[in-house]
């Protein structure tokens, strides 16, 4: 608002010329509660635009949780049968009956795959450092480069292996199915996992020397 008319209104006083001073500082008022009105309309604007991120972020935190509870992305529909404990079921069996068998309850899959990629997001878009399956340190390639995620040193032969191939499978390192705690959850190839089946590891290296041995008497 123009100084002038605060001005122009203590003149018109002095002189004594009441009836337009009186008509001037009804204008003032009227443009100065204009004014204010225009500014309070302008808050709950920004307070609806504000609320309305606010929304949304509670809208992606909720889809961000529904995603936890599903197998839809390929890291994850690898665990379903650690979760589980099973494969395939038996007849009369269902997934939820055996999972009713496990010896940890609550465990989700996300818990898993942060033992072999610390931090790893729910929706896999951001590559993590894998660690080394056994020494739970971050995990390097020969020439230095960090290892990092869907790639992960398998468990059982020590190679470099893309976790979401479909000659992967999830191994539990105990050979116990039941035994669905985090850190018996690893990667290792198809081969291997079919070899080791429900043995321990040391089961699992006699038997690989034994048949190492026979072997090397007749394959040349």
């Amino acid at each position: 608002m123009s100084n002038n008319k605060f001005e122009s209104l203590l003149e018109l006083l002095i002189n004594e010329e009441n009836d337009k001073a009186e008509a001037l500082f009804h204008e003032i008022v009227v443009e100065k509660s204009r004014d204010i009105y225009e500014g309070l309309a302008e808050d709950p604007a920004k307070e609806e635009s504000k609320e309305e991120v606010k929304e949304t972020e509670a809208s992606d935190e909720k889809k961000d949780e529904e995603v936890k509870e599903t197998f839809d992305t390929p890291l994850r529909k690898k665990g379903r049968a650690f979760l589980y404990g099973i494969k395939r079921l038996k007849e009369g069996e269902t997934y939820m009956s055996n999972k009713n068998k496990l010896l940890h309850k609550g465990v989700k899959i996300k818990d898993c795959l942060n033992e072999v990629w610390p931090h790893i997001q729910v929706n896999e878009k951001v590559s993590k450092q894998s660690v080394h399956p056994w020494t739970k340190q971050l995990d390097f390639y020969e020439d230095g480069r960090p290892i990092m995620s869907p790639w992960t040193r398998s468990t059982i032969t020590g190679d470099i292996i893309n976790a979401k191939s479909n000659l992967v499978e999830v191994d539990h390192k105990d050979g116990n199915r039941l035994n669905n705690h985090p850190s018996n959850f690893s990667f290792t190839e198809r081969y291997a996992n079919g070899m080791k089946n429900q043995l321990s590891y040391l089961e699992l290296i006699n038997k690989v020397e034994k048949i190492a041995e026979f072997l090397k008497k007749y394959v040349q």
